[in-house]
């Protein structure tokens, strides 16, 4: 008569090809099959193993943590939370995350991907599982693809700890979405806006957000960075003034710049001054009441709005054109492409790729007419000339 075995030991393969071996029981009784990583890459080593948890009597751990055959429910319960341990564990290495990015992961969780997961058992999500609900959902593809990332993020954790061989969402591409079209300011529109002779005009008396726009239409420096400057962050001393970006503010909060680089943007003289002269004695620098807190995002942008519409563009066409405080930053990207080196702009945007230097150049019809010409040298009434 054969006897059962109290394990087995089982090789899996991670997506590197490295081998890891698992170990696989029964559960006294249920008699479901649980299996759990040895973390070992030998088959010896993780007999070994194995038979050391048999001995202590903790082949089935006592801790759902520790187990792959958990539901997605459960492996998510204290995810995106203040009690998250993925969380946790990426603010230990540095890298803080916003307050609004776990907001919106966890909304994600909740709506979109427990009522399809949440009963799963993780090692039973599979690639196959992920496209259909992907292309089954019903959301727009903005919702689509950030719920897929979502997923794709607490699985690759799973996967990380070894809590499952694979993460399966990473055969799964994003469904197309369309980018958002962003007109470009035209210099005209740039002087109408920050013209000193009409500025209280334009501006309705809002000078502190005329003095944020200016200083995003000079630096390419995002909203949140703006508002996130402390007055320490004025270095003004020299014949290059600048300003330290290494904080953004997220609402409610200060979080570190979008992707986590540093940088020194310089700023003219005169910029300069105007920024010193409203900055209080310490704290924020764009601020009501003495540097405690900075002004409001929603002020800077209700600001904006009306300033467009009074130099004539109106909120469908400011809609339509893409035109706000990302607009700026823009417009400085293209007007500095092909007049300083890529790499600078970069340093100044806090761009950390090429790809996002060319997402961000756009170009006026009147910046393309000189291609008109070059075509139309190749015909002649008509005719194509062909260079003999």
């Amino acid at each position: 008569m054969r006897f059962k075995q109290p394990y087995a030991v089982v090789r899996r393969t991670t997506t590197n090809g490295s081998a890891v071996f698992f170990y696989r029981v029964y559960h006294p009784e249920t008699g479901q099959r649980l299996e759990y990583s040895t973390g070992r890459t030998s088959k010896a080593a993780a007999l070994a193993f194995a038979e050391d948890l048999r001995k202590s009597g903790n082949l089935i751990p006592s801790s759902r943590e520790f187990s792959g055959n958990q539901t997605f429910a459960e492996w998510a319960k204290d995810w995106w939370g203040p009690d998250c341990p993925y969380c946790r564990s990426q603010e230990a290495r540095g890298r803080i995350l916003a307050r609004s990015y776990k907001a919106l992961n966890e909304f994600r969780v909740k709506n979109q991907i427990l009522p399809t997961f949440g009963s799963t058992r993780l090692r039973a999500i599979t690639s196959g599982k992920v496209e259909r609900w992907l292309l089954g959902m019903d959301a727009s593809p903005r919702v689509k693809n950030t719920a897929l990332q979502v997923l794709r993020t607490m699985l690759g954790e799973a996967e990380r700890l070894e809590l499952i061989p694979i993460n399966p969402v990473k055969r799964v591409h994003p469904v197309v979405q369309v980018r958002k079209v962003r007109d470009l300011f035209s210099p005209q529109e740039i002087r109408d806006l920050f013209d000193p002779e009409t500025v209280s005009t334009v501006w309705a008396e809002a000078p502190k957000a005329q003095l944020a726009c200016l200083l995003a239409v000079n630096s390419a420096m995002r909203a949140g960075e703006i508002l996130g400057l402390q007055v320490t962050s004025l270095h003004l001393e020299g014949n290059v003034p600048w300003v330290g970006v290494d904080r953004s503010w997220d609402r409610k909060e200060l979080k570190g710049t979008k992707t986590g680089v540093n940088r020194k943007v310089p700023i003219p003289v005169w910029l300069g001054e105007r920024l010193k002269a409203i900055a209080p004695a310490s704290g924020f620098l764009f601020s009501d009441d003495q540097g405690t807190s900075p002004i409001t995002y929603f002020r800077l942008r209700k600001a904006l709005q009306k300033a467009l519409v009074a130099i004539g563009i109106s909120p469908a066409d400011q809609q339509r054109r893409g035109l706000g405080m990302h607009a700026f930053r823009h417009w400085v990207n293209t007007s500095l492409r092909g007049k300083v080196s890529d790499d600078i702009i970069r340093a100044m945007t806090g761009h950390t790729t090429e790809e996002m230097t060319e997402h961000y150049t756009s170009h006026r019809i009147e910046d393309l007419s000189s291609v008109v010409s070059v075509i139309q040298a190749v015909f002649d009434n008509g005719k194509v000339t062909v260079a003999q």
